[in-house]
């Protein structure tokens, strides 16, 4: 019964783990420095004073933001001194067409 129940919760873990690091992040390389990050989705602020990890990268989760089409996120560095100029990263959401020539095979 231990066993049971232990491997059912083991089996829930990794369902629940894999999906939690689904969603796309925006994330950098570590930056010497850095206390936050500044944030633009197609040219709007949607993350002012978003704080960095401790190595000074970010890891900042943007699915809510990312429908389909193209999009430019752009984030700036920034320390008590200042934020450096705001880096362009364009992407595309496009959906795949749909599937065509579909046919049973006996």
């Amino acid at each position: 019964m231990k066993k049971a129940l232990f491997c059912l919760f083991f089996g829930f873990s990794l369902v629940f783990t894999v999906n939690a690091f689904a969603s796309p992040f925006l994330v950098c390389d570590p930056n010497a420095k850095t206390d936050k990050y500044t944030v633009k989705m197609d040219g709007i602020e949607v993350a002012t004073d978003y704080a960095a990890e401790g190595d000074g990268s970010i890891r900042y989760d943007f699915a809510s933001y990312a429908n389909t089409g193209t999009h430019t996120v752009e984030i700036a560095a920034c320390n008590v001194w200042g934020c450096s100029a705001f880096v362009a990263l364009p992407f595309d959401t496009t959906l795949p067409a749909s599937p065509d020539g579909l046919t049973l095979s006996p």
